[in-house]
């Protein structure tokens, strides 16, 4: 009888200091708000569709593109930002000018009063939002330990995605509406 052949052991995980350590942590917890926001700030309008009835008296299919504005131009960024990224390879620089624009453009969006500068809105904040996934992406992996890139790449982009963009948004976003108009 022959034995079964051998898998090579993977070598453990080479020490990281407790500063390194400190760092991926608390660089995933920034990225994850960052990202969660994002998400629930790009959900928000299907949840508040009922609310701004009233004010823009939107048919289905303005409602249908002002998501399919921003979910275009989000798309489009990400082609762009990934090679100014790469090129210049100024992540953070990058994601912080992203996050900013991406709050002045949503600030502008609840702003608007009618269709066109609502869609010019949303579309402007998924160019911004378009950079924070894969920027956010490039700086965790980059920080992350080898056994730990898996973990942090899914709490990032799944668990912000979700806990955040698809659990909290509805509840908070509904809720605001209700109390405050």
């Amino acid at each position: 009888m022959t034995e079964p052949p051998t898998r090579p052991s993977t070598p453990p995980p080479a020490p990281v200091s407790d500063a390194a350590l400190a760092y991926e942590n608390r660089l995933l917890l920034i990225l994850f708000l960052a990202f969660g926001f994002v998400f629930l700030d790009r959900q928000a309008l299907s949840f508040l569709a009922p609310f701004i009835d009233d004010d823009f008296d939107l048919s289905n299919t303005e409602l249908g593109l002002l998501s399919g504005a921003l979910a275009f131009t989000w798309a489009l960024s990400g082609m762009v930002i990934r090679r100014v990224s790469d090129r210049l390879g100024r992540r953070k620089q990058l994601l912080i000018g992203a996050v900013v624009l991406f709050s002045v453009f949503s600030a502008a969006g609840g702003l608007m009063t009618g269709f066109f500068g609502l869609l010019a809105a949303r579309a402007l904040m998924g160019v911004a939002e378009g950079a924070v996934l894969l920027l956010s992406q490039s700086l965790m992996v980059e920080a992350s330990q080898e056994h730990r890139r898996g973990l942090n790449m899914g709490l990032l982009q799944g668990s912000a995605a979700s806990l955040l963009g698809g659990i909290a948004a509805p509840l908070v976003v509904v809720w605001v509406a209700e109390q405050f108009g």
